[in-house]
């Protein structure tokens, strides 16, 4: 009786893990500010895959919100929201609190931009709570200015 063994039908889909995190995540926030969404998505997206030693959890939080920003500005909503979910676990795992702070702002916007005003004002106290806790005066700040939005 022969034996089968299975054979892989082709290169691996996942990309190896290489490129800096710090430079890739630059290029892609300076992509995203120049109305490149699809470029700074591709880009956000080679940050979680970049070299182990060169990715810190506020990196890969600060790729996902990154990815999340230009999703919603596609009109692809339930696509930012997984980005932003799965950037709430990286930080809230690592206990990254001002990623954390960043990923509840950028929900609590989306929940804004829906109409949800409740849903989002309950998001911007917990995160300003967060950012105040990693001392992050300017995350503290564009909180409070998210929140007078809707006051």
């Amino acid at each position: 009786m022969a034996t089968i063994v299975a054979q892989p039908l082709g290169p691996s889909l996942v990309p190896p893990r290489s490129g800096d995190a710090p430079g890739l995540l630059a290029r892609a926030i300076q992509a995203e500010r120049e109305g490149q969404r699809s470029v700074a998505r591709q880009l956000y997206e080679q940050v979680l895959w970049a070299a182990p030693a060169t990715l810190t959890p506020y990196q890969c939080s600060a790729a996902l919100v990154g990815a999340a920003r230009t999703y919603q500005a596609d009109g692809e909503t339930e696509a930012a929201l997984d980005c932003l979910e799965a950037a709430q676990v990286v930080a809230e795992v690592s206990g990254a609190y001002g990623a954390l702070g960043a990923a509840l702002n950028a929900r609590a916007v989306l929940a804004w931009q829906r109409g949800d005003l409740d849903e989002a004002e309950h998001l911007y106290v917990a995160a300003q709570r967060c950012a105040e806790n990693d001392s992050d005066r300017r995350l503290v700040g564009m909180i409070a200015q998210n929140r007078g939005i809707i006051a």
